[in-house]
């Protein structure tokens, strides 16, 4: 997504809010900069695009106590504004998913509430992925959690961000074999876009 920006002409950089797993320059921002076609930049060697980077490979509450670190989300928050200001478009990774804590107080998803950050959501279609990828759907889009997607003034609403929701889920399952949107319209968990169930 950051290429295809940089492509269209919009300054682009990739924020990695925290990383374990290895020492130094976070190894998610040099894909990142491998992906894009770039060097690592100045934002990069600094540490702004990474405030947090831990040895341990584990969550990030667990790693800062083994590196004997307090993770401050208020670093990670003026990294961000600072890019902000200097870039068209900032694209935040979390560090693992949704519910992985930041720190010992608070989640990812409550630090992206707290900022109202739009979220794109990744996944894939490996074993597992259906439920992890209609739970996280189905969280974000509760009332209350989530600002709408915007893109750049033409987003689309909460109504229309559900049932986008509804289509995506629809085609995931049949195309992973699984067709169970009979049992799963007892639920309530698929809506058709006219507002009513299937």
């Amino acid at each position: 997504m950051a290429r295809s920006l940089s492509l269209n002409g919009k300054k682009t950089i990739t924020q990695k809010i925290i990383q374990t797993g290895c020492p130094g320059i976070s190894e998610d921002i040099e894909m990142h900069r491998s992906l894009q076609g770039i060097p690592l930049t100045g934002d990069d060697l600094d540490g702004t695009t990474c405030p947090y980077v831990f040895t341990y490979p584990c969550s990030p509450h667990m790693a800062a106590d083994k590196d004997n670190v307090v993770i401050e989300l208020e670093v990670i928050t003026a990294a961000t504004r600072k890019l902000q200001a200097n870039y068209e478009y900032v694209l935040l990774e979390g560090a693992g998913e949704l519910m992985v804590p930041c720190n010992h107080n608070v989640l990812t998803i409550d630090y992206i509430k707290q900022q109202g950050y739009p979220v794109i959501l990744v996944t894939s279609g490996v074993l597992g992925s259906i439920n992890h990828t209609l739970l996280s759907l189905a969280y974000l889009t509760k009332p209350g959690c989530m600002q709408p997607i915007r893109d750049t003034g033409k987003g689309f609403d909460l109504q229309q961000l559900s049932a986008y929701r509804q289509t995506y889920s629809c085609q995931y399952l049949q195309l992973s074999g699984a067709i169970f949107t009979k049992t799963f319209s007892g639920y309530g968990i698929f809506r058709a876009p006219g507002g009513g169930r299937r």
